[in-house]
């Protein structure tokens, strides 16, 4: 069996063999960030505009107004514009987990250059259920979050630091377990013929953990995470790079700078998920 560090060098090595295809997933994830962009510079404008031209504005600003009293401020047509732009937004993200369910799968199959983009109904449905899985693993972990966050104040309020500390802690563990699941779940159902079902069967999930070993498990999770920090830490510091020298060279406009690097994030973001697919489907693939 390879280790872990052997994959992590293939799986990062991966996605510059094809840059080609981390140019077209980057503009799968930059058109919702773009979108994002336009409507706050043209929506959320008029409704700063309107809460200006208001007989209240003397007495209160646009954040002291509740969701309900802003949308009242929105033109009906923008209204529609901002669900167009969470439906397109909604979709493309379900095509990027298309094509990374693509990626794993073609890995696990022992196929050595990415996926081709095609295929979109396919693309569509195997994103939908990796969606699913996403949201009800997310929902656990939220949950967990919440309950965190009241024993942390009741340890606050109660001078209890520790209690609040062992919370914290425990949450984390669980958290981390919890991801390691939602990810063999994911992997269980590829390697049975993408079956949903085949998601939720924790017997076979944790069989799966076993054989694979709950070091390499866990370990696989921290030290892709681990190479992802630091590749995201390094794609901030060139971004803080980049807009100082737009500065410097007049260049003050925030919508551009924002462009910038949301163009930047893309494309750190399409690099790592093309990398950790991989890895994943490289630690996973002999089970």
């Amino acid at each position: 069996m390879t280790s872990i560090v052997d994959n992590l060098k293939d799986a990062f090595k991966y996605p510059l063999y094809d840059i080609k295809k981390i140019g077209i997933l980057a503009i799968l994830y930059f058109i919702p960030a773009g979108l994002s962009l336009i409507s706050d510079y043209i929506i959320l404008d008029i409704v700063k505009q309107s809460v200006i031209s208001s007989s209240f504005f003397k007495m209160t600003i646009l954040g002291d107004l509740s969701l309900k009293q802003q949308a009242t401020l929105i033109p009906h047509i923008n209204l529609i514009f901002l669900g167009i732009i969470a439906i397109i937004s909604i979709l493309l993200g379900i095509l990027t987990y298309g094509y990374l369910y693509k990626i794993i799968e073609s890995t696990m199959n022992g196929e050595n250059n990415l996926p081709k983009i095609n295929s979109y109904k396919k693309m569509i449905k195997k994103g939908v259920k990796i969606t699913i899985i996403g949201i009800i693993y997310s929902l656990i972990i939220s949950v967990l979050l919440i309950i965190n966050i009241k024993i942390i104040n009741i340890s606050a309020q109660s001078n209890l630091g520790v209690l609040g500390l062992i919370s914290s802690t425990i949450f984390a563990i669980l958290s981390i377990f919890i991801i390691a699941v939602e990810l063999i779940s994911i992997i269980n159902m590829i390697k049975k013929e993408g079956k949903l079902s085949n998601a939720f069967k924790f017997s076979e999930i944790f069989e799966l953990i076993s054989k694979v070993g709950k070091i390499r498990t866990f370990g696989a999770i921290i030290i892709s995470s681990f190479a992802s920090l630091i590749i995201s830490i390094s794609g901030i510091i060139l971004l803080i790079i980049i807009l100082i020298l737009l500065t410097y060279c007049g260049v003050n406009q925030q919508l551009i700078q924002l462009l910038i690097g949301s163009i930047i994030f893309a494309l750190l973001l399409s690099y790592c998920s093309i990398s950790l697919s991989r890895f994943y489907g490289l630690v996973y693939k002999d089970l």
